[in-house]
């Protein structure tokens, strides 16, 4: 059973199991398991994963504004 609401229309949407989207989601309430990166809530049910800045050296952030 997933604890999120929004998992079974996010997970059917890109064609990704719930589970697989709940462990994701977990992020946001275990931050530690991501480090070096951040589940940052952007809208409703709209997420994005991001590099911390504070866990990169100063020669890796400018990196994060060249695109791909």
């Amino acid at each position: 059973m997933c604890r999120y609401r929004a998992v079974p229309s996010a997970a059917t949407a890109p064609g990704r199991p719930p589970d697989r989207v709940a462990a994701a989601l977990e992020i946001r309430r275990r931050p530690a398991i991501a480090d070096p990166l951040v589940l940052r809530a952007v809208a409703d049910r709209t997420y994005t994963l991001t590099a911390r800045p504070d866990r990169l050296s100063p020669a890796q952030r400018p990196a994060l504004d060249r695109p791909g």
